[in-house]
């Protein structure tokens, strides 16, 4: 994890001769405290401080709020002599055994917010010609909030933003191109602990995943018996008449499919999946002699192998009804 500042010489140099940004005991005003006098030029501890104009800009490092939301504070002190805050470009590191997911990181939402105030920037994915923004470092990605208002001077103002993705991401530290007036600097700022979170080694219900009131997959998907069903198969699949006794082919795959959704919405381990995947690999083989489900009425019992799979779904409704995640 990354906890320093860069600069360019010139902006290092102005730095040291206008703001000397020295750590002391101060430390950063709590959100509660956002119309507080202001504090001097010196930068608190816990912070990190990017000259602008004849101002500073103080940074928060980030804090992971979960569900792929994280959040740093930012803070305009000193006169910028009319140089507003215009936009912040964010480059990211994913942790060290993190993969980028496929087309990069996308943004579900973004906002700056200061007590009941609330702005919404514009998400980009380009720095843009002529910006005189440069990031000092590669990353593995980068997005843009633009057309921001600028800051009132010594509030504290909280930035949030929330990853576009069903799957968690872990991501090592944060570059944050601070854009003011034709200023550009930098400031990197960490993100917490690359460890791999712990699971909860439970699985949620069928009624979750295909009776709840969706989305509830996270546009995820499952492959079995050589097909692949997305939410709105699954849900079909699950209102399909259970006249007469719920179809061998129903019962199979709707047991399969919500471990495996809740593995990969990361509500269980590697290991204990592993100790899950011989019973789901016996029903995929099942249903892989009939067409895609989807494309039945009634759907189809009986088959070759029909006895295993029942037992294999069979095993797989007891470690749901052990290991629920809502009783967690």
């Amino acid at each position: 994890m990354k906890k320093h500042l860069t600069y360019s010489l010139a902006s290092l140099l102005f730095g040291f001769l206008a703001f000397s940004c020295t750590p002391d005991e101060a430390e950063l005003v709590e959100p509660s405290m956002d119309n507080k006098a202001a504090l001097s030029l010196s930068c608190p501890a816990g912070a990190t401080c990017v000259p602008v104009g004849n101002g500073q800009y103080q940074l928060s490092n980030a804090i992971y709020e979960g569900l792929n939301t994280w959040s740093f504070t930012i803070k305009q002190t000193g006169d910028p002599k009319g140089i507003g805050l215009s936009n912040l470009v964010i480059g990211y590191t994913l942790c060290p055994d993190e993969e980028l997911p496929a087309g990069g990181i996308l943004l579900e939402s973004a906002a700056i917010i200061n007590g009941s105030s609330q702005q919404t920037p514009v998400i980009e994915y380009s720095i843009g010609l002529g910006t005189g923004c440069a990031f000092t470092g590669s990353n593995d990605g980068y997005f843009k909030l633009d057309e921001l208002t600028a800051l009132s001077k010594d509030k504290l103002y909280t930035v949030r933003f929330t990853i576009e993705s069903a799957l968690p991401v872990r991501i090592d530290y944060f570059e944050v191109l601070v854009k003011a007036g034709n200023n550009c600097v930098s400031a990197v700022l960490d993100a917490g602990d690359c460890t791999p979170p712990p699971t909860d080694d439970c699985s949620y219900s069928q009624g979750y995943f295909f009776a709840k009131p969706g989305p509830t997959w996270g546009g995820l998907s499952v492959s079995l018996g050589g097909e692949t069903y997305n939410e709105a198969d699954g849900r079909y699949i699950w209102s399909t008449s259970n006249a007469g006794g719920i179809a061998t082919s129903k019962k199979v795959f709707l047991q399969a499919a919500t471990i495996m959704l809740s593995y990969q919405l990361g509500h269980m381990s590697s290991a204990v999946y592993g100790t899950l995947s011989a019973d789901i690999a016996i029903i995929s083989n099942y249903l892989a002699q009939f067409d895609k489900l989807t494309s039945y009425e009634q759907l189809p019992s009986g088959g070759d192998g029909a006895a295993a799979a029942w037992a294999a779904a069979a095993r797989l409704d007891q470690f749901i009804q052990a290991n629920h995640c809502d009783n967690r």
